[in-house]
């Protein structure tokens, strides 16, 4: 889709890619072109912090991107990494689920969106339904990214949103307006229970114990 979308498009994949996926890769560079596509091989754990970067560096083979998709469930903080390493101003998105309030990614107890958002790292969170409002549909977020959450001090201190050349194009943005009929509340999150409201809960009786063991 973002090849397809503009010849002067880059993608990055950081990703441990299958058999399956490594054939796929081969087809998009060979239309392509490989310098549009360039796979980072490895944990994208250990190799979205060391490659990529708020601005690009003189002597290291850094890479600023500008449409960050964070889509690994094996990497437990790639959405936190990726807005801590992008320039301001960036849009940050995330693979889709059934419920926005999961475990791991959106707004559950903790998860990377709402530390997100608790730490002012991104801003006009906005979230959608894939195809209709219905409890069946899958659910993603869009915000973009602040200067709040840089890695380099330098940023933060520095109004760079102001010199930022994708700040100047997604401040004009307003993501309540791509597709407001597939437009969904953002929920609250979850509440992580409290020590007394664990002590509340009762201890299965040894009749309940046998018939679920």
């Amino acid at each position: 889709m973002f090849l397809d979308a503009s010849p002067h498009v880059r993608v990055h994949v950081f990703d441990n890619t299958t058999f399956a996926q490594a054939r796929i890769m081969d087809h998009l560079k060979a239309r392509h072109g490989p310098r549009r596509l360039e796979h980072h091989m490895g944990d994208p754990c250990e190799t979205v912090p060391v490659r990529l970067s708020p601005v690009q560096k003189d002597n290291k083979p850094m890479i600023t991107c500008d449409i960050l998709f964070g889509s690994n469930p094996s990497c437990l903080e790639d959405n936190l990494d990726l807005a801590q390493n992008a320039p301001c101003g960036a849009l940050l998105t995330s693979m889709a689920t059934k419920k926005l309030r999961d475990p791991l990614v959106y707004f559950g107890v903790n998860t990377q969106w709402q530390r997100l958002k608790r730490k002012g790292c991104v801003r006009d969170i906005t979230c959608f339904a894939s195809d209709n409002k219905t409890n069946k549909a899958n659910k993603f977020c869009m915000a973009v990214t602040t200067a709040k959450c840089q890695k380099l001090k330098r940023l933060r201190k520095d109004n760079n949103c102001e010199t930022s050349a994708i700040a100047q194009l997604t401040k004009r943005i307003v993501l309540g307006r791509v597709c407001p009929s597939h437009e969904v509340r953002i929920p609250e999150p979850m509440r992580q229970q409290t020590s007394a409201q664990f002590a509340s809960v009762k201890k299965p009786t040894k009749e309940a114990t046998a018939k679920t063991g």
